[in-house]
């Protein structure tokens, strides 16, 4: 974790240091590596018996997780929406 910080740092300080340059080819390098690593992820899950054994589950779990959060994400925006109107959470204003 300690090498991931100095990474990060070492990036900022680098960053900090080469403002004044132009690095026009950067969001293509970034978007290509992203990309790269997206490709090796997949690999890496697609080769391993036991994740594809429980793929099922796994899809049925995340489903699961994806609509818990939207309905909880919307109960929560709407109710600080009747706090930020000042209403009862019964009451609706028109």
């Amino acid at each position: 974790m300690l090498t991931i910080f100095a990474v990060i740092a070492g990036g900022i300080i680098l960053g900090r240091l080469l403002s004044n340059r132009n690095f026009n080819f950067l969001p293509r390098l970034i978007t290509c590596i992203i990309w790269t690593l997206l490709f090796l992820l997949g690999l890496e899950v697609g080769s391993n018996p036991e994740v594809i054994r429980g793929m099922g589950t796994l899809g049925l779990t995340a489903f699961l997780i994806f609509l818990f959060s939207v309905a909880g994400s919307m109960v929560a925006s709407w109710l600080l929406w009747c706090l930020i109107r000042r209403t009862s959470p019964t009451k609706r204003s028109v």
